[in-house]
């Protein structure tokens, strides 16, 4: 969704609608993806940082520009009305980077919202080998941190989901940690072959929910 005026966003790779929707040229996006550095040229008064490759490392430069908004709040004596949202996928919650990030955002109070689209798959890693917990989103409780699960796939739940978020973080400088329930049809990457390791009928499943679809529907 569109964030409040002058909130940051910090993508990973997958946010190109957010991104469009947020003011990035669509052209900065074919560029990067075709090599050519002038796609991460972002342009005066886009509050997007270039898009994030390595994974989980990103979340902590959310907390840090989170941080700065309220430390300019306080300095100038004016209540903050923006916030700082990262994207990443339910890997990313097993790299240590994100982990840091959701300490020091309830540790220092800071208004910041993780987005985490659990699409069941890192690569080829199922989310039951590549964690214990049960879902994604104890971790963030685990902080301390207000965490709300939703279905992924329902335009409508996560743009609840988010409008609340930022909505709490502006009015108590706390942050949200959002799991995004989804999956990922396709292959990681084209140089991905999914089929040697994922089941067809438990694609087919999840064919149904596709967001798209069940929006054309509505």
């Amino acid at each position: 969704r569109k964030h409040a005026p002058g909130s940051w966003l910090v993508p990973c790779y997958r946010e190109n609608t957010a991104l469009f929707l947020n003011g990035l040229p669509m052209e900065k996006i074919l560029l990067h993806w075709m090599g050519d550095e002038r796609g991460n040229q972002i342009p005066d008064g886009v509050n997007i940082m270039p898009i994030s490759i390595p994974i989980g490392t990103h979340p902590l430069h959310a907390v840090g520009l989170a941080w700065s908004m309220k430390y300019r709040e306080t300095e100038n004596g004016q209540k903050n009305d923006r916030v700082a949202i990262s994207y990443f996928g339910d890997g990313a919650t097993s790299e240590g980077d994100v982990h840091e990030a959701m300490n020091f955002s309830t540790a220092l109070k800071v208004p910041t919202v993780f987005f985490c689209q659990n699409n069941r798959w890192a690569i080829s890693v199922p989310i039951s080998k590549q964690m214990g917990s049960e879902t994604v989103v104890q971790k963030a409780c685990a902080y301390g941190m207000r965490a709300v699960q939703v279905d992924g796939n329902d335009i409508f739940a996560v743009y609840k989901a988010s409008r609340d978020a930022v909505k709490h973080a502006i009015e108590h400088n706390e942050p949200t940690f959002i799991e995004a329930i989804t999956y990922r049809l396709g292959d990681h990457t084209t140089a991905d072959d999914a089929r040697r390791y994922r089941d067809p009928a438990e694609v087919e499943s999840w064919v149904a929910k596709d967001p798209l679809i069940r929006i054309r529907k509505y």
